[in-house]
Formats: structure tokens, sequence, C-alpha cells
């Protein structure tokens, strides 16, 4: 990968987090095409592929912490001149999830 299209690619994943945490669920949503694919298993994706390692740390209440931790690849693509989403894969490092509900978007 050359280094304009790193620096763009860093980029992209700094503002796609920056969404998530603000809870720009909108505007992130709009980060994907219309014909993306999202899976936990699978096939790799295609085109550009950017791999990057994940720790998210939730806690609720006073009593309930959970940890997942694992991997993701992105196929991105341009779209009109800017990139997007078009498949996404998620590795839990976890083979047993010990939290009550699965409500994160990573």
């Amino acid at each position: 990968m050359n280094e304009d299209l790193c620096c763009e690619v860093q980029q992209f994943l700094y503002r796609e987090a920056r969404l998530l945490d603000e809870r720009r669920f909108r505007d992130w949503l709009a980060l994907f095409t219309e014909d993306a694919r999202y899976w936990t298993t699978g096939q790799r994706p295609s085109k550009v592929t950017v791999y990057c390692n994940f720790i998210v740390y939730r806690s609720r209440g006073e009593a309930e912490q959970d940890f997942y931790v694992g991997a993701r690849e992105d196929g991105l693509q341009w779209v009109d001149g800017a990139l997007r989403i078009a498949r996404r894969k998620l590795i839990l490092d976890q083979n047993v999830l010990l939290a009550k509900n699965f409500s994160i978007l990573f």
C-alpha cells in the first residue's frame, strides 16, 4: 500500500472510531456502501483490505463489565471519491461471550 493510500485509510479508520465514540450512528452508517456485507465468519474481503485489532471495554452500572478482544478485516472501496466500507469480518478471541447482551458496534 503506498503512503498516500495508507494515510487516507488511517484517517478513515480514525473518523469511523470517532463517530462511534460520539454515538453518531447515522453518520457511521453513511460510511458503508449500499451493498455492504457485515459478518463474523466467512470469506476474506477483497479490494483494499485493512486489518486491525481491537479491545472494547464496556461497563454498565457498578457490577457489569465486559471485554471484547479480537480483530477486524475490512474491505474498503472508493465510492464517489470517498472510502466506504464494503465488507467487515469480526474475529473474536473469546470462544464464549459472558455478556448478557451483544450491543456493540465494532
